[in-house]
């Protein structure tokens, strides 16, 4: 019977944290993720006590995602250097400039995605030293914009 009462009253303790929590969200779009989150707090609370038999170990999740981490980070890097071209072509047109070819040296450090330098070949352009400016400006990295003769 004590652990029908404990189990009762570790349900009430979070629905009374979970409603103070939905008191002080913001209305708008916040207030669905954190309805989410308080109902997935209560659900976890009501299992909890019938899980307890059950050995769940994070270690092995987190591993396997060390894992795939590399993958991802590819795959980001690879999205990322494919928008960033998109819109350096844009600049580009915008100053009458045809690139032949865009080289984006990037990469993730710290879980941050690192712009280092961006190297551009052009046949010509009257407008490179506004297009190197509106680059650099737009992704903080240095830029080379040779012509091609």
């Amino acid at each position: 019977m004590d652990t029908v009462k404990q189990w009762v009253l570790t349900v009430v303790i979070a629905a009374a944290a979970g409603a103070i929590v939905l008191m002080l969200s913001p209305d708008g779009g916040v207030n669905k993720s954190v309805r989410t989150a308080v109902s997935l707090f209560l659900i976890v609370a009501m299992i909890m006590p019938f899980a307890k038999g059950v050995d769940f170990d994070f270690r092995d999740i987190i591993s396997e995602n060390e894992a795939e981490a590399p993958e991802l980070n590819d795959a980001v890097l690879e999205q990322m250097r494919a928008a960033l071209q998109a819109e350096i072509e844009k600049i580009l047109d915008e100053n009458g400039i045809k690139a032949e070819e865009i080289n984006i040296d990037m990469n993730i450090k710290n879980n941050e995605i690192a712009v280092n330098r961006i190297y551009i070949t052009v046949d010509s352009g009257e407008n490179i030293g506004n297009a190197e400016k509106r680059i650099r400006e737009e992704t903080g990295a240095g830029v080379k914009i040779e012509v091609r003769e």
